[in-house]
């Protein structure tokens, strides 16, 4: 193997990494579905080898089918969207299971009963075990030897998937909850470093340039001495109510530190986004006039190639900001040299 491809293979490995510590659910598919793959395939041997052709090859379908789901998702495939696919495969292989299978196939329905609402959203884990459950137990009612057998399989069937609905219900409010806490700087509501590294990650993964700006609050430190740290909270979360108002959809707001924050605008060229940056100020300063301190900002910015390290960029709109201080605060610089537009002046202080 060649250097460059083990350097390569090492990247895509430590990519994939990260993405399962980020994405429980992702991880979860892909440990679950490589275990099913590697168990269903030796039944498919075993079916090969005594002569069961036809149950030989639906377990060479289901196989494949799990395969191109998991591939899917490596592929960068939207983690619900490839879940609820692979939910979907597990549900169709059951009940073809227990048709062709017959009695010893039904063991794999519980399996999957439960599997649907720890992969899929609650609504979709439903609405599959109902399918499943229906077509088991009306479609092909020669599985069951008697009607207690059939009523046994209802009710040990109804009663897994609602222990399931249960328990996955209480814990996506706790998993979202817990998100919540660990993406969100809890006085601004803005993003923090974590889901910050998390969106450029993934802008850089889809390949989509943009513009970095960081913001930063002029004299904020005289705020909170002369009108105390509970003003110096206003302004901050008067300043991300600010951004939120005059900002695009797309757009992210994040804080990583006391009074500075970082703007991520997707999709921007310097040539569009130094005209809105320079507006963004003018209008931020208007809005903070109001609150205690008449607080101004500054801004530095860059834009990131869709090739380009996003450390490299937010080092130089970082820079960027840094130059706007040393000038005199209040100032707007965008890293490459760019002016404000004819006729636009730095804003005067409101002090």
């Amino acid at each position: 193997m060649s250097p460059d491809r083990g350097r390569t293979r090492g990247g895509w490995l430590a990519a994939l990494s990260a993405r399962c510590a980020e994405d429980f659910r992702l991880a979860l598919m892909l440990s679950i579905g490589a275990v099913a793959m590697l168990v269903v395939s030796a039944f498919a041997v075993y079916r090969f080898g005594s002569g069961n052709i036809a149950g030989g090859a639906l377990n060479v379908l289901i196989v494949l089918a799990l395969g191109g789901v998991l591939l899917w998702a490596l592929r960068g495939a939207s983690t619900r969207l490839a879940a609820s696919a692979f939910i979907a495969v597990a549900t169709l292989a059951a009940i073809a299971s227990a048709y062709v299978f017959g009695r010893t196939g039904l063991y794999w329905t519980f399996l999957v009963l439960w599997l649907s609402f720890v992969l899929a959203p609650p609504r979709l884990a439903m609405l599959a075990n109902l399918a499943l459950l229906l077509a088991v137990l009306i479609g092909n009612r020669a599985l069951f030897g008697s009607s207690t057998e059939w009523a046994a399989y209802l009710a040990t069937g109804g009663l897994v998937t609602w222990v399931a609905w249960l328990a996955s219900t209480r814990l996506e409010r706790q998993r979202l909850a817990l998100q919540l806490l660990a993406d969100e700087d809890p006085l601004t509501g803005a993003g923090n470093r974590r889901s910050l590294q998390r969106d450029l990650e993934r802008q850089r993964a889809a390949h989509r340039g943009g513009v970095l700006a960081v913001l930063d609050i002029d004299w904020f430190k005289q705020v909170n001495d002369e009108h105390g740290h509970a003003a110096g909270d206003r302004v901050l979360v008067g300043l991300v109510e600010l951004l939120g108002q005059r900002l695009r959809r797309v757009d992210g707001v994040y804080r990583i530190g006391g009074e500075e924050f970082v703007l991520l605008l997707p999709e921007l060229g310097l040539e569009d986004a130094a005209p809105r940056l320079y507006a963004l100020q003018a209008e931020l300063n208007a809005g903070l006039s109001r609150l205690p301190g008449r607080a101004t900002v500054s801004i530095g910015a860059a834009r990131q190639a869709a090739d380009e390290a996003w450390q490299d960029a937010l080092a130089r709109a970082d820079a960027a900001l840094y130059r706007a201080k040393q000038s005199g605060r209040n100032r707007v610089v965008i890293d490459g040299g760019s002016r404000p537009p004819q006729g636009e002046r730095r804003q005067a202080a409101p002090r």
